[in-house]
């Protein structure tokens, strides 16, 4: 048994090395084999399953990061919280459910939203600009909050935002949660 995905948190930080092929085998074998006792590890998880349209997956894991230490999994909150678990669920909603890469070129998105949410949001500072990202169960919109106009992807698709904003539908994905 393995305690955290150390090759899966590689694989995130250098994502757009990998083909999702790649992604995928990892995945299916380290995701078994692991215990899931350090506080990182349901969040990198959460991340590659939205990755691999395994919605339900990417769900439970990101229902697990934000729990750990309110329902004790590791029966040691007593010891103190797991900030890194609190952090790495933030990156849970970026990087899992807006599908947002960052080590790339450009910076790109592919956004999810689990069926039960209304929506959420999420700013990040890219080139000099913030870009606000609200996504809702039919479309994510992409605004410049402040800055110039960037170039970014969505859906592998070349994307210029501006103070004026666009929206892209969301494709139609597995329930989620």
């Amino acid at each position: 048994m393995i305690k955290q995905p150390d090759v899966l948190m590689f694989m995130l930080l250098y994502n757009q090395s990998f083909s999702l092929e790649e992604k995928r085998a990892n995945y299916d074998y380290y995701e078994p084999r692991c215990i899931h006792e350090s506080s990182l590890s349901p969040s990198v998880h959460s991340i590659f399953a939205s990755e691999l349209g395994r919605h339900q997956e990417a769900f439970d894991f990101f229902h697990f990061a934000t729990r750990i230490d309110l329902d004790n999994y590791n029966r040691n909150t007593h010891e103190g919280i797991h900030t890194t678990s609190i952090a790495a669920a933030w990156m849970n909603i970026v990087y899992g459910f807006g599908g947002m890469r960052s080590d790339g070129e450009v910076l790109s998105f592919k956004p999810s939203i689990p069926t039960h949410w209304n929506g959420y949001s999420f700013q990040v500072t890219y080139r000099g600009s913030v870009i606000r990202v609200e996504v809702s169960q039919t479309e994510a919109t992409f605004k410049i909050v402040t800055g110039e106009s960037v170039t970014i992807k969505v859906d592998g698709q070349d994307a210029q935002v501006d103070t004026k904003g666009f929206s892209v539908l969301i494709k139609e994905k597995e329930a989620v949660g």
